[in-house]
């Protein structure tokens, strides 16, 4: 029996709205400097927006946008447009993907009430509703998740209780119904969780004060190793990293790795300390290896071994990234330095082709810390029904 309840109320409707009001006028400039200008009659007729968000995890409740070009072929304008999702404002660590039309926000650590979240909520941009989904059967945070055959996964995460757990879940929005799908070689928090062809990989993550190189996979419901005649693990091992998937192709971006340090305490006496370090290192995992299977001239991949080792590194060192692919080029967004605590607010981008890193926009005006990416198509208000909405704003607030 579905669970499913809408929770369209007055806060959800008065964030479109500000949010509408706010990107208006932006918007129209956006379009008119790239040779889009409309006509009022042309402003009548409802379109759709090719969106890239970036979706705020540190309890911001930010969700930033920038405009693409149709079929998410490359971005259209740089300019950012910011909305406030009340549903993620105080929550940390959640899942976050998109799925059919819609948003799907997963767990997470609710600040105020200090505890991890079982609660599922998924956002609908074409009728600008929330709806509460059937809740995972365990609350969590610091997960992995991913979309495989239009079922979501969820892997591993952190518990209430400061622990790392190994269960995993998956989701079918058909039945809305969870089930036991395994648990992983180990426990795992802040691994990251991909879709690749028909398996579900997990890799990396942290467990019992270490950051860890594993990469597991999802086969006969069952989390095992790969069995495979090649190197079967990550290169290194990371944490909170960022992936991209480009073809049969997974890029492993950022994130941090640990190393053991001997530390002299003031009695002289010398202590082993775990140190995190930042990462600007990307590498590839591909499994379907052949001849001139390199994407770029700065990606050729070795035919005998699935990594390739000799991508370029990022500008700058980042954890807690979005990445996503748009085009030709891994974009990569936000993120946090460990050295300085301080986040990364110019993103850059891979060129698949000239196999080169470049630097992009700047998010200089919201919290990018902590994000996700995502490409989202979005409906657009006709121009009459907007000029309706924001007077409805004022009679209503």
């Amino acid at each position: 029996m579905s669970t499913k309840k809408s929770v369209k109320t007055k806060t959800g409707i008065h964030q479109f709205l500000v949010a509408t009001s706010s990107t208006q006028d932006s918007n129209a400039a956006s379009l008119s400097a790239t040779g889009d200008a409309q006509t009022e009659n042309e402003r009548e007729t409802p379109f759709t927006e090719y969106r890239l968000y970036v979706i705020n995890r540190a309890g911001t409740g930010e969700a930033s946008y920038l405009l693409m070009k149709e079929n998410f072929s490359t971005i259209l304008s740089y300019r950012v447009h910011t909305e406030t999702w009340r549903q993620t404002e105080g929550l940390q660590d959640f899942g976050v993907l998109v799925l059919g039309k819609w948003i799907y926000v997963l767990g997470g650590y609710h600040k105020v009430q200090g505890v991890c979240l079982d609660r599922v909520m998924r956002y609908e941009p074409r009728a600008d509703q929330w709806s509460e989904c059937r809740n995972m059967l365990v609350a969590r945070c610091k997960f992995g998740v991913s979309v495989l055959a239009k079922k979501i996964f969820v892997c591993g995460g952190q518990r209430s209780d400061g622990k790392q757990t190994g269960s995993c879940e998956m989701y079918d929005p058909e039945t809305d119904i969870w089930t036991k799908c395994g648990m992983l070689v180990a426990p795992r928090s802040d691994t990251v969780c991909a879709a690749y062809g028909q398996e579900v990989l997990c890799a990396g993550g942290f467990h019992n004060g270490k950051v860890h190189n594993n990469l597991w996979v999802y086969e006969q419901h069952t989390w095992q190793e790969l069995d495979r005649h090649y190197p079967h693990m990550l290169p290194y091992s990371l944490q909170k990293c960022a992936v991209a998937a480009v073809k049969n192709t997974l890029y492993f971006i950022g994130g941090s790795s640990s190393k053991e340090q001997q530390v002299e305490e003031g009695s002289g006496e010398k202590v082993s300390v775990t140190m995190l370090r930042t990462e600007r290192r990307m590498f590839s995992y591909t499994t379907q290896i052949s001849a001139g299977d390199g994407h770029s001239k700065g990606a050729q991949l070795d035919l005998i071994s699935p990594w390739n080792l000799k991508l370029p590194p990022m500008i700058h060192a980042r954890q807690n990234a979005g990445a996503v692919t748009i085009g030709q080029k891994i974009h990569v967004v936000g993120g946090t330095s460990v050295e300085t605590g301080d986040p990364v607010i110019k993103s850059e981008h891979f060129d698949l082709v000239r196999g080169t890193w470049h630097e992009d926009f700047v998010l200089k005006n919201c919290d990018v810390s902590n994000v996700s990416c995502l490409l989202v198509e979005v409906p657009k208000i006709p121009f009459k029904d907007r000029r309706i909405m924001q007077r409805l704003k004022w009679v209503m607030w």
